[in-house]
């Protein structure tokens, strides 16, 4: 397979904004406890698969109906490799494409949802590189980079374009903090939630 890499692009922020509102409106019998933009379009100027990453938060105990709501609307689970700490969903209006190297159905970017715990490992990744990618415009170029040399070979599948990419992540995590997660993590332990999620109830 293929991997298509974009330069950044602003609208992608935009587009997380409207799919947010669109999955607080789904889910809004859920005390959601965040919706965060999360993945390499979540970071201005880096080169990206075109494809909005979107973290749900949720304690426990509210996993099973969160993820039933998005088996009813519009969403279906999209199974990953045993040890991931999340669950995964596809938008149905598209047709599975992980290299996202066609256009979707509707003319609309791309999406891949992610139902998280609040002490979740991949959350806690998912933080660490948003991190390291917000204060070192060197890793951002260096990422870039290598990203669009990936994009210039074939894969045999999604997993093996992540395996490239191992080293490269390994380095930015290394320079990244969990402030951000920790200052999540104590608002969420003081009843401070995300504020659109809270102004939805």
């Amino acid at each position: 397979m293929q991997i298509t890499i974009c330069e950044y692009d602003p609208a992608w922020t935009h587009a997380f904004q409207r799919i947010k509102n669109e999955l607080l409106a789904t889910l809004k019998d859920v005390p959601i406890t965040s919706i965060e933009h999360v993945g390499s379009t979540a970071i201005p100027g880096l080169a990206a698969k075109p494809i909005i990453d979107i973290d749900i938060i949720v304690e426990p105990k509210y996993m099973p109906i969160t993820c039933a709501l998005l088996s009813t609307n519009g969403y279906t689970y999209n199974p990953e490799p045993w040890g991931i700490d999340r669950m995964s969903f596809r938008y149905d209006k598209h047709t599975h494409d992980a290299g996202a190297t066609q256009p979707t159905e509707d003319g609309d970017i791309r999406r891949a949802v992610y139902v998280n715990i609040p002490t979740g490992e991949s959350l806690k990744s998912h933080f660490l590189v948003k991190s390291a990618l917000s204060k070192f415009p060197e890793l951002v170029a260096e990422y870039s980079e290598i990203k669009r040399e990936l994009a210039k070979k074939d894969f045999s599948g999604i997993g093996a374009y992540g395996g490239a990419k191992t080293a490269i992540l390994q380095k930015i995590m290394s320079k990244g903090d969990l402030v951000i997660y920790e200052g999540f993590a104590i608002n969420q332990a003081n009843g401070v939630l995300d504020a659109d999620a809270q102004g939805s109830k």
